[in-house]
């Protein structure tokens, strides 16, 4: 971008948004934590491959099913963001 970043945290951004849309490939919600360090397209495809993998890893409940709920947000604006 040519003037420079649009936004305050605009990679940490990005990185999330990259890893949200891996996980959107497993073709369901996702219920659940992921915590980790300078993900790429590469290991979030590999937590995506590694979880359809071991059944042992997930389950599967019927929508609207609340199995265990967090409001726990790394980022203060990415919690203002869900709030919209």
């Amino acid at each position: 971008n040519e003037t420079g970043l649009r936004m305050k945290h605009e990679f940490v951004k990005h990185k999330i948004l990259d890893c949200l849309g891996d996980l959107y490939l497993l073709g369901m919600m996702v219920r659940g934590k992921v915590t980790t360090s300078r993900p790429g397209h590469a290991i979030c495809a590999e937590l995506v491959t590694r979880l359809w993998d071991s059944t042992e890893s997930y389950r599967i409940v019927e929508e609207g099913v609340l199995v265990g709920h967090s409001d726990g947000y790394a980022l203060p604006e990415v919690a203002a963001a869900a709030a919209v």
